[in-house]
């Protein structure tokens, strides 16, 4: 093929291209606004045989829950595994109706024996003590807000001194104070002497201890015999018939 070849079929390429664009210039300039209206596209008839895809993509399971997943609830891993995640209160109810603690009834008993104490001055004994929560449908507590209640004292003893008796319950604490009542104890010459008090434990925080699933409070009393000049007859028996009533949890 000689120089001049060359040139005559590099020429036809570019004279093809200049024909074309020429030919979509005369076609545009022919076509008026008016002519062309889309509403008619809808009466013409048309039976297309051949469809092609006009976009080739991959779409997942997360591209389209992405389009309404506006609180992100679903997290997908680095295999592709998606995940549902979400959080929502089924239940509530309060504690005070949820949890009911009957009347509980406490008998404690102690004996003791004190030398006589000088006149004007005090002996005093100690005596620790347990007691055991009973529920309903076994039930082990291990911290108890008490919104309203009651601990009530009936006591008898025969001790023929004047004295006093300092209940502690030192895991029942408001303010984080524990509980301490002193209840007085007037001998007046006849036995037995008879007490009945009542306490109210409103505000209290109330820690128990536990033996397997018992629920256990710890209470301590400590009785105070005042000396006046007369001798004791040992040994003394007291015995406090102890009850929570109407206790109502709030926490």
């Amino acid at each position: 093929m000689n120089i001049n070849q060359m040139f005559f079929k590099h020429n036809s390429k570019w004279t093809m291209v200049v024909l074309l664009l020429m030919i979509i210039l005369f076609v545009q300039s022919c076509i008026k606004k008016d002519d062309f209206n889309f509403d008619k596209l809808a009466q013409l008839p048309y039976d297309p045989n051949i469809a092609v895809p006009l976009v080739h993509s991959r779409m997942t399971i997360k591209d389209v829950l992405d389009d309404y997943d506006h609180e992100h609830v679903f997290t997908e891993d680095n295999t592709h595994f998606l995940y549902l995640i979400y959080e929502r209160s089924v239940f509530s109810q309060k504690a005070e109706d949820l949890i009911t603690i009957s009347d509980q009834n406490v008998n404690t008993n102690f004996n003791f024996s004190i030398g006589t104490p000088p006149n004007g001055d005090s002996i005093t004994t100690t005596q620790a003590s347990t007691f055991i929560l009973t529920t309903a449908v076994d039930e082990s507590f291990d911290t108890m807000y008490i919104k309203a209640g009651t601990l009530n004292y009936n006591i008898s003893g025969n001790l023929d001194h004047d004295g006093k008796i300092v209940i502690t319950l030192p895991t029942a604490t408001k303010n984080g104070i524990p509980f301490t009542q002193v209840i007085p104890y007037n001998y007046s010459g006849t036995l037995p002497v008879t007490i009945n008090t009542s306490f109210n434990l409103t505000g209290y925080k109330v820690a128990f201890n536990h033996i397997g699933l018992q629920t256990i409070l710890p209470m301590t009393y400590s009785v105070t015999v005042y000396g006046d000049g007369t001798p004791v007859n040992p040994p003394y028996s007291i015995t406090m018939s102890e009850s929570f009533t109407n206790i109502n949890i709030k926490n």
